[in-house]
């Protein structure tokens, strides 16, 4: 393809997050895998999502080259007494990340909402 596509990281990898939001559920630290995953292949992100109130809702928006895809968020795991939970999504691969591959990840707690967006490509 013209222009060449910028190389990317391979199978699972950690990210972090951080945002200028100070109030509201926070993002910290996530997985993707795979990063580089071929079409039909099955996909899962986790991140985990911090705040003074529990988290109610987080989504994930996957936009790649000709593709924008909503994909709801479950909550994996909570650690007690505090407000900070692991989330994560899985869907397949179903279009070419040549040029576009950004995650757009959004969470409530019901007051305040935070979004951050993350570009992979």
């Amino acid at each position: 393809p013209t222009p060449t596509p910028k190389p990317i990281a391979h199978g699972k990898q950690t990210f972090s997050v951080s945002s200028g939001k100070k109030t509201g559920p926070q993002f910290r630290q996530g997985t993707i895998d795979p990063y580089d995953p071929v079409m039909g292949q099955p996909m899962r992100v986790t991140v985990t999502i911090v705040g003074a109130k529990a988290v109610r809702k987080a989504t994930m928006t996957v936009a790649t080259d000709n593709a924008i895809q909503e994909v709801p968020m479950e909550l994996l795991t909570t650690e007690t007494g505090q407000n900070k939970g692991t989330w994560g999504a899985s869907w397949i691969a179903n279009d070419t990340y040549l040029y576009t591959w950004n995650l757009m990840l959004k969470a409530t707690d019901g007051v305040e909402e935070n979004v951050v967006e993350i570009t992979l490509r």
